[in-house]
């Protein structure tokens, strides 16, 4: 299992604090049968491209450097690591200059958040000419959060541009079994499930009790399919 989504990068941003937490969080990673993290920061629109990739970058360092310290049957246990960002969206997103270097492993796939307010018009058109002018392919971050703010209308609209979609585990452990989230990555809709997780507590790595549950609500046939494309986003 691959997670997608997760801010266990020390110091970059609201999720791990420090490298020991960071190390916690990869251990709980591995526990529940987790093969591969992408480290995905936070990357706002204050940002600079390259001020942002050198921070990662040594954020990436200091974890690696903690990493072989340990002894060597407790490297092996850990999640093979990769690098993403989570971007978030502004209509002039396509005018950055080395976009494609914040994309999953340097591949063609970048994980976006969209704004949390009402969606306009312009946020479809947008995404769609970022797509086109850029090459790259928007995956769009836990559309689970946006369906108490959007309306039918937009969260069909966004369906249409036909986009890769990811669901947070803490939809699926929470939910209904008929409820939007569970709905989404049965009809394939949505088709990616990650953590998304922040810390060891409140927003903590639960990938694998999230699919175990997963697969009893939409069966394992929609869970092969869930693997299929997130083995595509990460190695393209």
């Amino acid at each position: 299992m691959t997670d997608l989504h997760t801010h266990i990068l020390p110091d970059m941003d609201d999720g791990a604090k420090s490298v020991k937490e960071s190390l916690a969080m990869l251990r709980m990673e591995a526990d529940q049968g987790i093969d591969n993290v992408v480290l995905t920061p936070h990357f706002s629109h204050r940002d600079t491209v390259a001020g942002f990739l050198e921070k990662r970058e040594k954020a990436a360092r200091k974890l690696a450097e903690a990493i072989i310290r340990l002894p060597e049957n407790k490297q092996r246990e850990l999640p093979k690591l990769f690098l993403g960002a989570e971007v978030e969206y502004t209509d002039r997103l396509f005018e950055l200059q080395d976009l494609e270097k914040l994309c999953y492993a340097d591949g063609k796939y970048l994980l976006i958040e969209l704004p949390f307010m009402a969606w306009r018009g312009n946020v479809f058109t947008g995404l769609s000419n970022f797509a086109n002018m850029t090459g790259l392919t928007p995956v769009i971050a836990h559309v689970d959060r946006y369906f108490s703010i959007q309306n039918n209308q937009a969260l069909s609209a966004l369906c249409d541009l036909g986009f890769p979609m990811q669901i947070s585990t803490d939809a699926v452990l929470h939910a209904l079994p008929w409820s939007r989230s569970v709905r989404f990555l049965k009809s394939g809709k949505a088709g990616l499930v990650v953590t998304d997780c922040h810390d060891q507590k409140k927003r903590q790595p639960n990938l694998g009790p999230a699919m175990k549950r997963l697969e009893k609500l939409i069966g394992p046939d929609a869970i092969k399919r869930i693997n299929r494309q997130t083995d595509e986003i990460l190695l393209g």
